[in-house]
């Protein structure tokens, strides 16, 4: 525990994106791996759903996050998906590796 807030023990998506890097730039973030020199910039709400998976919420808790942040719905496994496509599957299977 770290003051008044419970933090998530490094299980679930915590653990399998516990490496994804998601470092803010202006407006938005830049995503990546210390595992891979491929980056990939992101607007603001992806930088935070990075944040929320590495923080230990599911794929469809960080849906709801990001809708309550965009006023809409947002496609958080289209997202992730996109992301495995940018970065290489390979390289976010090892990320996502027990």
């Amino acid at each position: 525990m770290t003051g008044d807030r419970v933090v998530p023990a490094p299980t679930g998506s915590a653990h399998r994106f516990r490496e994804l890097t998601a470092v803010r730039d202006g407006d938005g973030y830049v995503i990546g791996s210390p595992r891979s020199p491929d980056y990939l910039a992101v607007p603001e709400i992806g930088g935070r759903v990075v944040e929320w998976l590495r923080a230990g919420h599911e794929l469809n808790r960080c849906a709801e996050l990001a809708a309550e942040m965009a006023g809409q719905p947002v496609d958080v496994a289209g997202f992730v998906a996109e992301a495995e496509r940018v970065h290489g599957k390979a390289k976010l299977t090892l990320l996502r590796a027990a």
